[in-house]
């Protein structure tokens, strides 16, 4: 038998659908929240990501390019007073790193199913955080993409793991 598709039906199917939950918080609670922070910058070369990571979130940035030395710095400029003293940040050019990797027979543990959709000359800043971020959920860590474009965070992870 058909179902009467009516409004009653459709608000009663728009209360059953998942809705993203907004909250507030100040940039140093974000990282009590999350291990590592990922910035899609809009600079000088296509495919800059800012990583910001705490030890754990740096350990599993490390796994993404296992095999390749990444130099981590304590320099935030202006923001430093917002992360904790044993974070660090890097900035990270994907498509120059992934190109030097392939030349040098490195392989990377990005997920390969969301690089596969694109041309990686196509993608924009906030996509490739995006890549980032998916890749260091996968290793385990709690991860957060700002996006600069939109001025907004989106924390990766399980809440219940939050500190």
């Amino acid at each position: 038998m058909p179902q009467l598709y009516t409004k009653l039906s459709e608000r009663m199917a728009n209360k059953r659908r998942v809705k993203p939950q907004k909250f507030m918080t100040a940039l140093d609670d974000l990282t009590k929240m999350v291990d590592v922070l990922f910035i899609g910058l809009d600079g000088e070369h296509l495919g800059e990501v800012q990583v910001a990571a705490s030890p754990a979130g740096r350990r599993a940035v490390e796994k993404l390019f296992p095999e390749y030395v990444i130099h981590w710095f304590d320099t935030f400029g202006p923001a430093r007073p917002f992360f904790p003293d044993d974070w660090k940040t890097v900035t990270l050019v994907l498509p120059c790193l992934l190109q030097e990797m392939a030349g040098m027979g490195l392989q990377h543990n990005l997920p390969k199913d969301l690089l596969g959709r694109r041309p990686i000359n196509e993608l924009c800043p906030d996509q490739f955080a995006a890549l980032m971020t998916a890749g260091a959920d996968d290793q385990g860590v709690r991860s957060a993409m700002w996006s600069l474009s939109e001025n907004k965070i989106e924390i990766i992870g399980d809440p219940s793991t939050f500190n």
